[in-house]
């Protein structure tokens, strides 16, 4: 009868018929031998009887496939080969005799890192006299490990009860170790070390030992990059005896500090290893942390340009199922630059205690700009879990936000308190400057919140990961400043905020214009009033009580603003009661309206700033019967490319009636006045209202169907059109 198989290395079988004798007191087998790939050939012999049991096995191997042994772990750990002997005696009195010699040359990984071994030795002798093991390891991508192990008792089926063991490693490269690290953290480098010590009677253990970094840094990954810090000498050295395992660590990092520590930990030496969780432990760390631009590299969007020095005085006490924290943490010298608020804070400082169940920060502070902000806090524990907090925030004109287009200065009066499921603010924040800068133009126009544009889904609102309940006056100061859409006012007011979601903010209280203009289009108007009324509504739609003019002699002309911040109503307003176009013309040239098209062209461009485009509309035609023209309108639709298959869409209206316009591009609108001088026959004249051009235009009616049309200006042209006119 034959033997073989096949697994994921290939395929085996047994060489020759093996003999197998099984009896109740003795078991053999005569020379086995198997054949694998190449010369890949173990073979295995022995013989064991009696009671109690006694006699040998022989084993010896020869290039045998490592990776056969991955079926048995289910994954595929190990690649190499292997090749050795071993002779096993058993003895009567549970004595043995043990001889072994093996080699080994592969790859390990362990937790994904590769581990590999370029040439290894392994011996083992044990007998009457004495036991002696070694060990002798080179690794392919540097380092050697070498061991020993000797005792001078018989050899017995368990551990010696005494014996020297000695264990010593040089250049290992540190990268495979880095598994064990949280996070992005890896490690770069070499260490050295070594272990000596005893074995005791009932498993006991009397280890020393001490280990060294060399050449070796610390890597951070980042969102931008890593972070790297040269470790220019890192020390550990520890006992583990008797009842606790304790040691000192020393760090000294290349221009970044240094630190110290000692440890106490009650793991009792011996085997198996067990922990006494109600043992008291000791431990504390020492030293100088100094940052230099790391937190800019791990948090770019947040920080940039982040320095600062730490100190730390650290202790800890207590059991494992009760650890007990304490020390001061002071950090000095600190500083970054805001991206996100445009500002650079700098001279930050912070100092805390640490004490059984609290944190307490006994101070800390900032500066922004002109100003700081200060404040303290208090941080309840328990354990290594946040079970409360309070605290309070001060600060004078401490700058929060620099951009040119807005700057903030702050003072804040704030005190704090919650749980890491809510958080509860009060007080007042005091604006003493702040300045908003923007444009004359207007923004593009928003979407309508029922748009849906198809493909783009409607980002969800964010919410915080806790209840918040915050409850804050906001206070403007003397120099607050706002100068945009041609408005140059200096606003004061107070305003109550509440809110328990950010996107539900509530207010009251009232925002005012101080003193202000309103400037655009030759307008120029004194806010005499100006006020925007928060009744407890949310903080975007404030009601609007505004009231702007401009005084000439006894009249006094200008607009009223009164509704909302979504859907302002703006009137003309004036003393005494004036109609709309002649308050428009107090408002523009300061007098009455005369017969010049300039002069009416000024107030269409008022009308469209001040006023809606219904109100312009209603404006213009009045302008229009003042003047006796046919037609008054603003178009930027001047020169129109023809339309689908050739067609252009005429511009038609009654006889003796304007045509309306359609709009277009700022840079090429004009007014246009024109007049039918018969009913067949209209003329118009445009003049550019942002640039020297203009246009002359002439149509005759040739028919009921047929029309021929010319334009003079920068592009010149004769159309002739047929009519279809649809009703």
């Amino acid at each position: 009868a034959g033997l073989d198989g096949t697994d994921s290395v290939g395929p085996w079988k047994l060489v020759q018929p093996v003999g197998l004798s099984i009896t109740s007191n003795n078991l053999s087998i005569e020379p086995m031998m198997l054949t694998g790939r190449d010369s890949e050939t173990p073979r295995l012999s022995g013989k064991l009887a009696g009671e109690p049991l006694t006699g040998s096995l022989a084993l010896n191997w020869n290039d045998l496939n490592l990776a056969r042994a991955n079926a048995w772990m289910n994954s595929e750990l190990v690649t190499g080969s292997s090749s050795g002997n071993v002779f096993f005696k058993l003895l009567p009195q549970k004595r043995l005799s043990l001889t072994g010699k093996f080699f080994v040359r592969g790859t390990l990984k362990a937790q994904g890192q590769p581990v590999t071994i370029s040439q290894s030795e392994f011996t083992l002798e044990a007998n009457e006299q004495s036991t002696r093991a070694g060990l002798d390891i080179h690794l392919s991508q540097g380092g050697t490990l070498k061991g020993a192990f000797t005792s001078s008792l018989p050899a017995r089926l368990a551990l010696p009860d005494k014996g020297d063991v000695h264990l010593q490693w040089q250049g290992l490269n540190l990268a495979p170790f880095s598994v064990w690290l949280p996070g992005r953290v890896r490690l770069e480098g070499q260490t050295g070390g070594e272990i000596r010590g005893r074995l005791l009677p009932n498993h006991g253990l009397d280890l020393t030992g001490h280990t060294a970094l060399a050449q070796s840094k610390i890597h951070w990954q980042g969102q931008q990059g890593d972070v790297s810090v040269d470790l220019r000498n890192a020390a550990l050295t520890w006992v583990w005896r008797e009842e606790a395992i304790s040691g000192d660590l020393n760090m000294t990092l290349s221009d970044f500090g240094k630190l110290q520590g000692r440890f106490r930990l009650p793991i009792a030496a011996r085997f198996p290893i067990a922990m006494d969780y109600r043992r008291s432990l000791q431990a504390s760390l020492t030293g100088q942390v100094r940052e230099k631009g790391a937190l800019g590299v791990l948090f770019p969007g947040l920080l940039h340009e982040s320095r600062g020095e730490l100190d730390v005085d650290l202790r800890m006490s207590g059991n494992w199922a009760d650890p007990l924290l304490e020390g001061n943490v002071h950090l000095s010298k600190a500083g970054a630059y805001l991206p996100t608020a445009g500002i650079s804070i700098k001279d930050a400082q912070i100092t805390a205690r640490l004490t059984k169940d609290a944190i307490t920060i006994d101070s800390f502070r900032a500066v922004s700009g002109p100003g700081y902000i200060d404040g303290s806090a208090l941080i309840r524990m328990k354990g290594l879990q946040v079970i409360s907090f309070e605290g309070r925030l001060n600060g004078e004109r401490f700058q929060t936000i620099y951009f040119p287009e807005l700057q903030v200065q702050s003072s804040p009066r704030l005190t704090f308190a919650g749980t890491p499921e809510k958080l509860s603010i009060r007080g007042e924040v005091l604006l003493p400057a702040v300045q908003i800068i923007g444009s004359q133009s207007r923004g593009p126009a928003e979407a309508s919140p029922d748009v849906i544009i198809e493909g783009k889904t409607k980002p969800t609102a964010k919410k915080l990961p806790f209840e918040t309940d915050v409850q804050v006056k906001l206070v403007l100061g003397d120099s607050v400043l706002f100068k945009a859409s041609g408005i140059d006012a200096q606003l004061g007011g107070n305003v109550d905020l509440q809110f328990h979601e950010i996107d539900k903010m509530t207010g009251r209280g009232e925002i005012r214009v101080v003193k202000g203009r309103y400037r655009t289009y030759g307008v120029n108007l004194e806010i005499i009033r100006g006020r925007l009324y928060y009744a407890g509504g949310l903080i975007n739609q404030p009601s609007l009580d505004i009231l702007a003019l401009k005084t000439v002699g006894d009249v006094r002309a200008g607009v009223v603003v009164s509704g909302s911040l979504q859907k302002p109503l703006v009137k003309l307003y004036s003393e005494p009661f004036m109609q709309d176009m002649a308050i428009l013309a107090y408002i523009v040239l300061g007098h009455p309206l005369g017969s010049n098209t300039q002069q009416a062209n000024l107030l269409v461009a008022a009308a469209g700033a001040l006023l809606t485009s219904r109100q312009s509309e209603e404006l213009q035609k009045q302008i229009k019967n003042r003047l006796g023209l046919s037609t008054f309108e603003i178009t930027a639709d001047v020169v129109e490319p023809n339309g689908h298959m050739g067609y252009k869409p005429i511009k038609v209206a009654p006889t003796g009636v304007g045509v309306t316009s359609m709009s277009g591009g700022v840079s090429q609108t004009m007014l246009f006045v024109g007049k039918y001088l018969t009913p067949k026959l209209y003329i118009s004249y445009g003049r550019s209202l942002f640039s020297d051009g203009n246009l002359f235009f002439l149509r005759y009616d040739l028919s009921k169907r047929w029309q021929i049309e010319t334009q003079t200006g920068q592009e010149s042209g004769v159309d002739i059109y047929y009519k279809i006119e649809f009703n």
